[in-house]
């Protein structure tokens, strides 16, 4: 699950709208759900990390979005 956040900015990055957000929240409840069944790793919804985690993910994945907007303008001016 710390590659949650990469994973957030790829998905903003290939979806490139508002549902990549649904994307990344919802692996990250699948991810998160899984790691606290099966391992002691986390204390369940008031850890800190899982909290934290999740928004950094959630902020990639915004900054993925403006990747993809940027890069597609750009290519789309340079081409005109």
């Amino acid at each position: 699950m710390i590659l949650l956040p990469l994973v957030g900015f790829l998905s903003g990055l290939l979806i490139g709208r508002r549902v990549a957000y649904a994307v990344t929240g919802g692996l990250a409840a699948i991810g998160f759900t899984l790691v606290a069944v099966f391992t002691d790793e986390i204390a369940g919804w008031l850890d800190l990390f899982v909290w934290g985690d999740t928004a950094l993910a959630l902020f990639l994945t915004w900054v993925g979005i403006r990747a993809r907007r940027w890069f597609l303008a750009r290519r789309a001016s340079s081409k005109a």
